[in-house]
């Protein structure tokens, strides 16, 4: 409320998402939608839980030499009914904040009827090849994301990779346009929406909202929050989650270390890593159809059974260590053999 005037959001539908509302000084209604992930890891298969509607939770584990995790390099597009008008396609950035053990993107709309600014054109001319070729041929101009009353319904979000919003354009083209002028504009043409959505691998993070109901005052805000939580043999590091491209020069390496002296913890994990790697020495996959990683030893011939062990990334260069990060320690190792861990990751839905 500011001046004797004061804002409500009318068309607002309940939803277990939201968990706030905030009135700034332009009066409009900021409606703040939470989605929340956590995954645990197990060594028994038995015990998976896999109940999220969001994450493809393969995204977070990649570990190659020159990337650990693909999440850093997001961008949103998304579907809209602007009820009389029909159903249109757009493309927002959004914030990533890396914290221990987690990371969180918000995605704000920032308007109540604008979604950004492009060269306009008629809606029937929106295609890959004449979204880039008139782009300096018509004036920049507001573009809106709902119809005359500032209202629309059924919103649905895709967090991608920005390569793959690229891939979409040069497949429907078979053109290498430059990335500049495809992330400049705001609208997306609807076959690459179609294209992104026919393959679930082509996009990381999916939020549906078929009721979503959103009123002329009312500004989206949505915020996705992935955890990831240690159990009582396996402890998880803290920037498990957080995707990485290596340093110019250096390279991701990968080991272990195996001891039944103490317990591994967050804590301790560097006293049982050494100082460098000439190379790796653990290899680390991920089945997306078993939400399985596997963990493989090279070099091992002690019987896992009842040992601690630690897997750890170091980036290393010639010799030179830039950083040694703690990815997994499992405690009381379950396999009785020396060349293969296997942990099965359960995703969680918090509401």
């Amino acid at each position: 409320m500011t001046k004797k005037i004061a804002c409500k959001s009318t068309m607002i539908s309940a939803n277990t998402n939201i968990r706030d509302y905030d009135c700034p000084q332009n009066n409009n209604v900021v409606r703040k939608q939470t989605y929340r992930d956590y995954i645990e890891f197990s060594e028994v298969v038995g015990s998976q839980v896999i109940e999220t509607p969001y994450l493809d939770i393969g995204s977070n584990f990649v570990f190659t030499t020159s990337q650990k995790g693909n999440v850093d390099n997001h961008i949103c597009v998304f579907s809209v009914d602007m009820n009389t008008y029909g159903t249109f396609y757009y493309k927002l950035g959004f914030v990533k904040y890396n914290l221990k053990k987690q990371y969180i993107e918000v995605c704000d709309f920032l308007d109540n009827n604008i979604i950004g600014y492009e060269a306009n054109k008629r809606h029937f001319l929106l295609t890959p090849q004449t979204l880039l070729t008139h782009k300096s041929s018509m004036v920049n101009t507001p573009i809106s994301y709902v119809d005359d009353f500032g209202e629309c319904n059924s919103l649905e979000l895709r967090f991608l990779d920005k390569t793959q919003l690229y891939n979409a354009y040069y497949y429907n083209t078979n053109e290498d346009y430059s990335t500049s002028s495809i992330y400049n504009h705001v609208s997306v043409p609807q076959v690459i929406w179609e294209y992104i959505n026919a393959d679930n691998s082509r996009y990381d993070i999916a939020i549906d909202e078929p009721n979503y109901k959103k009123d002329g005052l009312e500004v989206p805000f949505f915020e996705y929050v992935c955890q990831v939580g240690d159990n009582e043999n396996i402890v998880v590091g803290e920037d498990l989650l957080k995707g990485e491209e290596v340093t110019s020069g250096y390279s991701f390496v990968y080991g272990y270390a195996i001891t039944d002296e103490a317990k591994i913890t967050q804590e301790n994990y560097e006293l049982f890593t050494p100082s460098n790697l000439s190379a790796s020495n653990a290899t680390i996959s991920y089945d997306s159809e078993t939400h399985k990683i596997t963990i493989t030893l090279s070099g091992n011939s002690t019987n896992l059974l009842g040992k601690n062990v630690v897997i750890y990334l170091i980036e290393r260069k010639s010799g030179s260590v830039l950083k040694k990060e703690l990815l997994f320690a499992i405690n009381g190792c379950k396999v009785n053999g020396t060349n293969t861990i296997e942990l099965y990751a359960s995703n969680y839905k918090l509401k």
